[in-house]
């Protein structure tokens, strides 16, 4: 628990809740001391090490930190091995997906980069993980900051659920806050329905067109259709058909599983 780490991820993945949560098992007791690496003076840096003492310090965003606290910081991940690791500061740094690649060779960065990284964790975005969106979603209509009144499964309703889980989430854990705060105070007090969510996400509805056959307009009926085509086409080859569907095989066999499509149905 004394190695320093660095999260890679991009804006809103929770790189702090990490971190957090990672100080939690280590050194959960003691001070979790937060700094802005682009706000930070050296004397700043000074104080905030100095807080952090037996405790984690998190940088966030920590190549963007200026030269002479560059250095320091160094010199802090250098001088750890030979302290007292009891009454030193942990270092758990943040930086954007990818930003070790921009490193120019031979530099400061790089260096503080190449010190960090022997610990190296990565937050994949929400749009790469989508069938977490609601799970993500309930748990932070757990938490009071959401809603005190409000809180656990049962909030949203299945249409809302299916369209958070559809958006791409550019903004990642933080858009998907604000969009639940919203989307609860235009609720009041009945269960979220997708016509509560903001425009943006409304917008992402498919546009369904009435069926001149009399087919099912139902989402659910749509996807499942969808689903036997792709895996028809594939000879029932699970993995190329999650690959048409733009789908990993876990979600695919999940989705399969939801609407209840088994191998023997489609052969038969």
């Amino acid at each position: 628990y004394e190695t320093p780490v660095l999260i890679a991820g991009e804006a809103g993945t929770g790189k702090e809740s990490l971190a957090q949560a990672m100080h939690e098992i280590g050194r959960g007791s003691r001070p979790f001391v937060p700094i802005e690496a682009a706000t930070t003076t050296p004397e700043q840096f000074d104080r905030a090490v100095a807080e952090a003492a037996n405790g984690t310090l998190y940088v966030d965003d920590v190549l963007a930190l200026a030269p002479q606290v560059a250095a320091a910081l160094v010199a802090l991940l250098d001088g750890a091995a030979s302290r007292d690791r009891a009454t030193t500061a942990r270092v758990i740094a943040a930086c954007p997906e990818g930003a070790g690649r921009r490193c120019s060779p031979g530099t400061l960065q790089e260096d503080l980069y190449l010190r960090l990284s022997s610990a190296a964790l990565s937050i994949p975005p929400l749009r790469a993980r989508r069938d977490d969106v609601l799970p993500i979603a309930n748990e932070m209509l757990r938490h009071p900051e959401t809603d005190p009144a409000r809180s656990g499964d049962g909030v949203l309703s299945r249409g809302a659920g299916e369209t958070l889980a559809r958006h791409d989430w550019p903004g990642n854990g933080d858009e998907l806050r604000a969009v639940l705060e919203t989307a609860l105070a235009a609720a009041g007090d009945r269960p979220v329905e997708v016509h509560d969510l903001p425009t943006p996400l409304r917008d992402d509805l498919p546009s369904i067109e009435e069926s001149a056959g009399g087919e099912s307009r139902r989402l659910a009926d749509i996807e499942a259709a969808h689903l036997r085509k792709a895996l028809a086409e594939t000879r029932g080859n699970k993995a190329r058909a999650a690959r048409i569907l733009g789908l990993s095989r876990w979600a695919l066999q999940r989705k399969l599983q939801k609407h209840r499509i088994s191998m023997l149905e489609l052969i038969s």
